[in-house]
């Protein structure tokens, strides 16, 4: 005798996943304007008449949202500036690279399902960045000091994140196999190999730039940041490429794995690419807009 069909299982609402949703969508919304900006920054572009009123109004977004942490924490950048010797006001584009950084811990936040482990993850991230973006923002990045205070400090701020997620890994999950707590730090470490590499590169790259173009107007620590961004999101997607057929069970080819949702490495590359993508966009339309005058 036949059984009858199983009715289909209702989906379930799950306010965590819907909460990070929208922020990731959010977040990769204003890290694409904040990715436009600092473009702008980096390479002197002149902006259309219609893009100043559009950064006009993300700047007062930003503002709103997050100009009051500098004013929360006067104390330790005021102490900050005395031990460092630095005399620069705190410049507005620590609000880009804050929000890009964001959304470079914010996706981790929303691809951990272990409560104790998004814990971390947002504490870290919030530090991490805060510390990165502020500082980025007393850096005078006229020099060649300056350009590799900002490019270290700017791709530091990604790269420990990174970094404080491996050492998560391998002292609050069981070791794989036979391996301690320590080896398991190495391994995780080891496979964050290539992130070191990049990060260093472009951290050399952005100081040797100003030196070999003392005189240019663009933002070298600024670009080397941007293009450790783009580093970062194409890493993940090689990730998600070379470990498909582990992370995503059941039928599939290798590339229906890697763009699946259900692929965390690709989703991590899938928002940044997006927000730099679009960033870049915007910028072409900016252009595009200048030479016809608006």
């Amino acid at each position: 005798m036949s059984q009858p069909p199983k009715a289909a299982a209702k989906p379930k609402w799950a306010p965590v996943d819907l909460f990070f949703l929208i922020i990731s969508i959010g977040g990769t919304l204003m890290a694409a304007l904040s990715v436009a900006k600092l473009l702008h920054s980096a390479f002197a572009i002149p902006l259309s008449e219609l893009f100043v009123t559009v950064f006009g109004y993300y700047r007062t977004l930003t503002a709103i949202l997050f100009g009051w942490i500098p004013e929360l924490l006067a104390g330790p950048i005021a102490l900050a500036r005395a031990w460092l010797h630095i005399d620069m006001p705190l410049q507005e584009h620590w609000l880009d690279v804050f929000v890009i950084q964001n959304l470079h811990w914010g996706v981790a936040c929303r691809l951990t399902r272990s409560p104790t482990a998004l814990a971390f993850n947002i504490a870290m991230g919030v530090l991490l960045s805060l510390v990165s973006a502020l500082a980025c923002g007393l850096i005078d990045t006229g020099g060649v000091s300056g350009e590799f205070a900002f490019a270290a400090t700017g791709i530091l701020g990604m790269l420990l994140f990174t970094l404080s997620r491996s050492v998560w890994g391998a002292f609050a999950n069981p070791p794989h196999g036979a391996q301690t707590k320590l080896g398991q730090l190495w391994i995780n470490f080891r496979d964050k190999r290539d992130m070191l590499i990049g990060a260093a590169v472009l951290i050399g790259a952005a100081p040797l730039g100003r030196f070999l173009a003392p005189r240019s107007g663009f933002e070298f620590g600024m670009f080397a940041l941007l293009a450790y961004f783009v580093f970062v999101a194409a890493y993940w997607f090689s990730q998600g490429y070379l470990k498909a057929m582990i992370v995503v069970p059941g039928p599939g080819t290798r590339w229906e794995r890697t763009l699946s949702s259900r692929n965390g490495n690709s989703m991590y590359a899938f928002y940044m690419g997006a927000a730099f993508l679009a960033g870049l966009a915007l910028i072409a339309m900016n252009a595009g807009l200048s030479m016809l005058g608006l």
